[in-house]
């Protein structure tokens, strides 16, 4: 249970950094620099005397129920203990007065991030301390030894803290919405499960095929029943938060961040180590120098990685189903997202195996070796573990985002998921490439300036020149995609507008209908098997009908703002810069009217004459 203590301390600290800078910044609900410091320092005040007097109360609690003379043994403690409790609670008490005063004036008070800082921080803290205390309770009470009177006394005490803070926090501050507290809390529920849950497997497999059959299962010290505890209190959080309230939630950033980053992204991760792991141990113990060890000592940590690789696969799945419960256009970019954050990570772990191969062939041609343990046949099987488990699951992700790029090619290609995948991996493996350069070429430099170029040079620049043929490698592979990509029309890469379903008379539908796939983005396949006869064409967008274009007989082309066809209808279209928009759609084949009743907006004709305006977005 360190990581809830060392979890604690760290949260503790950003969030009094961010309340700090907070301060000198806008609130978003008041623009009053005073309102900002008062609040800062009220709910900081109230934050502290919160701990301050939970802190006292569960000392004198834990001398009154303890079993030794504890209470004379520590004067100072017990001083301390007093005097938080006779100043702390009536300082409370009227602190809270005071909030709820300030609340009960101002509605939006509870909007501020003032308020909002104090119950993420004492929500969080009094979780993580009532964990703590809940673990050591749950033993004693398992076991029947090892009482702990402090423990029991601050479970007492901040139990029904973070209960009343989870209450108001959930139903009757925020509502039903997803907030920062419920996402922090699923994430530490979720890491308690995922350790718990490793734990016991681990624990288990070592207790069926090993030799700690004569343990108890109940005693205390059997690392079975500390690994089901610690599960059985990160399950207990994980439903509170995330199956109760937060999945239910709106899918808003942070959501999306959680499931993707902390569910499939932990989960992949977690499979890849352990397979690799696991792999790299079975190929050593056939192939490579396991210096004579027995299988049982060799394998001591399989039970751990196979425990490891049957969490992570849980993991993964279960946020994957959750992701893809909801099937509709909205979240096409989260799908994106899922699927090259899984191709981004399998690459890198093929990378790694790669960069390792070539430092072990490099590593042939040195003066003397440097690779100490195994030998160099351990690294060379534990790069090809690396390849063997990563370049599999990079290659299904990598077709599965080909396949949608053939699909829908104007979708994916207006991705701002691709767009940003492909620039880091570019970015970052070419000034990674670079770096390695600059130190590949010093360490020559410096053997010809040393009169020393040999194999020693070798050996100094095995690392720089194969992470710089690896990285120089990746970044060029993806430079070729972009720049084959840059061969569509930007109209096609980066949707111009978007609008609702209209329909419009024109005389020649399918050139119509073209003209407006290039300007909004929208697919036009469907286009390609139409007969020069019909009389109506829809263009659609994420499976939805966008707009619809109908043939009309003796059609008469629009002669606004004067004459005698008026405009009959026009399209408003959002852009971010006129100017910018201006040169795009004439590109794609319309015309600037010479009447512009407007100077937020300017009016076009597009190649049938039906006027459309481009709108500032502001």
């Amino acid at each position: 249970m360190r990581f809830f203590g060392i979890f604690g301390y760290l949260f503790f600290f950003v969030l009094i950094f961010l309340a700090i800078k907070r301060v000198f910044s806008n609130d978003g609900v008041a623009t009053n620099r005073g309102d900002q410091v008062r609040r800062f320092f009220q709910f900081g005040l109230l934050f502290a005397l919160v701990v301050i007097s939970a802190t006292g109360v569960s000392g004198i609690i834990s001398r009154i129920i303890g079993f030794s003379n504890e209470i004379v043994s520590s004067q100072s403690a017990l001083a301390r203990d007093t005097s938080f409790s006779l100043v702390g609670i009536p300082l409370l008490i009227l602190v809270a007065r005071w909030v709820r005063k300030s609340v009960a004036e101002d509605k939006l008070e509870i909007k501020t991030f003032g308020w909002n800082i104090y119950f993420v921080a004492i929500s969080i803290v009094s979780l993580i301390v009532t964990m703590i205390a809940a673990n050591a309770v749950l033993t004693w009470l398992v076991a029947g030894e090892n009482f702990n009177s402090g423990s029991v006394a601050r479970f007492i005490v901040w139990m029904p803290v973070w209960f009343l803070h989870y209450r108001l926090h959930a139903h009757v501050i925020f509502g039903p919405g997803l907030t920062n507290t419920l996402i922090i809390g699923s994430v530490i529920g979720l890491v308690t499960v995922v350790t718990g849950a490793i734990e016991t497997l681990q624990n288990l497999i070592n207790l069926i095929f090993g030799s700690e059959k004569t343990l108890l299962l109940f005693e205390s010290s059997h690392p079975l029943m500390e690994g089901f505890i610690t599960f059985l209190i990160g399950a207990t959080v994980w439903y509170l938060y995330w199956l109760r309230i937060t999945i239910k939630s709106e899918r808003n950033t942070l959501w999306y961040a959680y499931v993707l980053l902390a569910g499939t992204g932990g989960g992949i991760v977690m499979m890849i180590v352990s397979a690799s792991f696991t792999l790299y141990q079975s190929l050593i113990w056939f192939i490579g120098d396991t210096k004579n060890e027995s299988a049982s000592s060799f394998f001591n940590d399989l039970p751990g990685t196979v425990a490891a690789f049957a969490v992570g696969l849980t993991l993964w799945w279960y946020h994957k189903e959750v992701l893809e419960s909801k099937k509709s256009g909205e979240s096409d970019e989260v799908r994106r997202i899922y699927q090259y954050l899984m191709a981004g990570i399998s690459l890198i772990a093929a990378a790694a195996g790669i960069s390792m191969i070539l430092i072990s062939v490099l590593e042939k041609f040195s003066a003397k070796s440097v690779i100490y343990g195994a030998g160099s046949i351990n690294t060379l099987i534990g790069a090809l573990t690396l390849i063997i488990v990563g370049a599999p699951i990079w290659w299904i992700y990598w077709n599965k985002i080909e396949g949608q790029l053939a699909a829908h090619p104007s979708d994916e290609y207006a991705s701002p998921t691709r767009r940003f995948y492909l620039f880091l991996l570019f970015g970052v493996s070419g000034v990674v490439a670079v770096v390695m350069l600059l130190i590949g070429v010093a360490i020559f430099f410096e053997a010809v300036f040393q009169s020393n170029l040999g194999s020693e040079t070798i050996r100094k620049s095995r690392t720089a020149v194969s992470l710089l043929i690896t990285t120089a490698g990746i970044s060029w592979y993806h430079w070729l995609i972009y720049r084959d990509e840059k061969k569509y029309s930007v109209a096609k890469m980066t949707p111009v507008a978007s609008h609702h379903y209209p329909a419009i008379d024109c005389e020649k539908p399918i050139e119509l209908a073209q003209f407006y796939a290039a300007l909004t983005g929208y697919s036009a396949q469907l286009l390609k098997d139409v007969r020069p006869e019909v009389e109506w064409v829809d263009l659609f967008h994420n499976g939805k009908r966008m707009m619809g274009f109908q043939k009309i007989d003796n059609y008469r082309r629009p002669t606004w703002p004067t004459g005698a066809v008026p405009q009959q209808m026009h399209l408003d279209f959002e852009v971010p810069d006129l100017d910018e928009g201006e040169k795009r759609v004439i590109a794609l084949g319309a015309t600037k009217a010479e009447y512009q009743p407007g100077e937020s907006f300017r009016v076009y004709l597009d190649p049938e004459g039906h006027p459309f305006c481009l709108v500032m977005s502001s």
